[in-house]
């Protein structure tokens, strides 16, 4: 998907992705003032539905930011992809709002890989272990917009963002329902005794 086209921003803007339910507890507040402290030119794109999409909106308005952050309603599953190949950097701000927020592996961490996209994640367990594990993205606190801000930066550092492209096409393609399903099959006929 070619968000310039979509949204009209300047070619060559890059864009941080955020992709999913627009709800409390994923930290979207704090994706929205961190925008302020992404490099100049930097657009914030949200795709998908939920309670706090005017909300959102109108805190973009408050702080200057309605010509950087977008809004774009969700999309069918199957057209997701190629909006998120459209993206320089996807973002997962899931805040420790409940134990499942807490131990959470989003889907968004393989929708992003998938396409070889490099992340910004809060710094939750599971996020975190990838982060270190497969050097594909890069961890802030859950509540912090300087932290988000500075991990986005660095992220599309052009010193590094081929690195951490690289990292993340690495782990998508390790990481796909092919390979997993056949550990899964493999793991269920060990506990039924069939092997």
């Amino acid at each position: 998907m070619d968000f310039h086209a979509l949204l009209d921003l300047p070619l060559g803007a890059p864009i941080v992705l955020y992709q999913g339910g627009l709800a409390a507890g994923r930290g979207l507040d704090v994706l929205v003032a961190a925008t302020a402290g992404f490099p100049e030119g930097v657009h914030t794109v949200l795709v998908g539905s939920g309670r706090q999409r005017d909300e959102l909106g109108r805190q973009a308005e408050e702080l200057g930011l309605a010509d950087r952050v977008h809004f774009i309603p969700a999309v069918l599953p199957h057209e997701l992809p190629a909006y998120t190949a459209g993206a320089s950097v996807g973002v997962i701000p899931y805040q420790p709002v409940s134990d499942n927020n807490f131990m959470a592996l989003p889907n968004k961490v393989f929708e992003y890989t998938g396409v070889g996209l490099p992340f910004a994640a809060s710094d939750l367990p599971e996020l975190r272990r990838i982060a270190e594990e497969a050097g594909c993205a890069t961890v802030y606190g859950p509540f912090d917009p300087h932290g988000l801000a500075t991990a986005v930066t660095r992220i599309l550092d052009p010193a590094e963002h081929e690195t951490y492209r690289r990292s993340a096409a690495n782990f998508g393609q390790r990481n796909t329902w092919e390979n997993e399903r056949l550990i899964l099959v493999s793991e269920a006929k060990r506990i039924a005794g069939w092997e």
